[in-house]
């Protein structure tokens, strides 16, 4: 799944919140990366965070992953990568980082995680089994 935003500084400055990708299906089920381009803790506007959220889980289901989010370093090929493998419950729930990277490095120019005011986000998910609420299904 590849996330390309275009004017991102733009959008950075516009968004009050948050921006989300559409809906993406992974091995049979939906997920979404959520973007704080301003951050989602204190100190606000000292670093972007990133978040992968479960969609169409049912309650009582869960669904357990691998999945590594990367923002791409578009020069360079030096990509500011994060890994984690977790359990998602129901579709209300979303893991991810409140500090993926600093604003500094990402508006640095030198470090290429924006070229030509684009920002590449791109996720891998591996899903390695799920449980739902009448029977469980292991891969």
């Amino acid at each position: 799944m590849v996330l390309e935003i275009k004017d991102f500084i733009s959008f950075s400055f516009i968004s009050l919140k948050f921006h989300f990708t559409k809906f993406l299906r992974f091995v049979g089920f939906c997920r979404k990366i959520q973007l704080y381009p301003k951050g989602l803790t204190y100190p606000k506007g000292s670093h972007l965070s990133l978040f992968l959220y479960s969609v169409d889980l049912t309650t009582g289901s869960k669904v357990y992953i691998d999945y590594t989010i990367r923002i791409l370093d578009q020069l360079h090929a030096k990509h500011i990568t994060f890994k984690a493998d977790r359990c998602f419950i129901d579709s209300t729930n979303g893991w991810g980082w409140t500090k993926f990277v600093s604003l500094s490095h990402l508006n640095d120019p030198v470090n290429g995680c924006l070229v030509k005011d684009i920002c590449v986000v791109e996720a891998e998910v591996n899903v390695w089994g799920c449980q739902s609420s009448t029977a469980d299904i292991v891969k």
